[in-house]
């Protein structure tokens, strides 16, 4: 939250008082006709914002677009997904935030929460394939590094990714996380287990 208000103060100081930021892990098999409480409606806005940040991504056999059939299914401004295979490596294939909301550390702060879920479920490597415009951003900002041949081929072998044409595949360590305790406001405390 710091980040996003931080962000917002830089451009108006008057916006910053007004944030409030929620996340929520959505999944998208067998959404029913219900709508689930809203769960379709913020599933295919987070369909919206990949759509307006990526070109449709066709899957080869099919010959359709992956992104409603990957995601399907308050306002959504940031979504990523990511698919966890165990303790070893999870993904993070897409991310995007709507064009109105980049730049203002909601992918941040989605980062933030991801990489903690990943740390506290004791989830090792998280990987992703990056295009080259993106790289940097995810090796200075976000602490990725680029996979060596060896170890893409390692886990193209032993995990399901998703590899799109063009991009290079960057990896990190997940640091590891505990549940403190609550602070005096109530809210969850979440430590960082540091490597010794």
């Amino acid at each position: 939250m710091n980040v996003i208000k931080k962000k917002r103060e830089e451009v108006d100081a008057c916006s910053a008082a007004d944030v409030d930021v929620r996340w929520r892990v959505l999944k998208g098999k067998k959404v029913d006709t219900s709508d689930c409480g809203g769960l379709r409606t913020l599933l295919s806005k987070a369909v919206a914002i990949f759509h307006d940040c990526f070109d449709p991504i066709i899957e080869s056999v099919s010959k359709t677009d992956i992104i409603p059939s990957i995601v399907y299914g308050q306002v959504v401004v940031s979504a990523g997904i990511f698919r966890i295979f165990g303790e070893e490596v999870a993904e993070l294939p897409l991310v995007a935030t709507s064009k109105d909301s980049q730049g203002q550390g909601y992918f941040q702060s989605l980062f933030s929460c991801i990489d903690k879920l990943l740390g506290f479920l004791h989830v090792k490597n998280l990987v992703l394939p990056s295009a080259s415009e993106a790289e940097s951003i995810w090796t200075n900002k976000f602490c990725f590094d680029k996979m060596t041949e060896e170890e893409q081929n390692k886990f193209r072998n032993d995990y399901p990714l998703i590899i799109f044409k063009g991009t290079s595949m960057l990896q990190k360590k997940v640091p590891k996380y505990r549940f403190v305790g609550k602070s005096a406001e109530g809210c969850e405390v979440w430590g960082r287990i540091c490597a010794k």
